[in-house]
């Protein structure tokens, strides 16, 4: 099954997700919202930028790892069973 980092098959929130349900999911995206990382780092490359952005990325997943949340909500957690029709993790009914 594809998996993608979030490159050209990206949807809104570094998906598509799989689709079969079967497992739960990790969403890793520290380029919007709170992760405070500009989208125009797809494209314009600077390495300090990048660099923060790894460093960032090891600290959310600590975080989360230790918590099961990150502060800034760059990684969350589809559950088994969501419905990822439209590459977003729904959990609602």
């Amino acid at each position: 099954m594809l998996c993608s980092d979030g490159g050209a098959e990206s949807g809104p929130k570094m998906t598509p997700l799989f689709q079969d349900g079967l497992r739960p999911q990790l969403i890793v995206d520290l380029m919007k919202g709170k992760a405070g990382y500009p989208i125009s780092m797809v494209s314009l490359y600077n390495t300090s930028e990048y660099v923060g952005l790894i460093k960032k990325g090891q600290d959310e997943a600590v975080a989360f790892l230790k918590t099961g949340s990150c502060p800034t909500g760059a990684i969350s957690l589809c559950p088994k069973g969501a419905d990822v029709s439209k590459n977003v993790c729904n959990t609602q009914p």
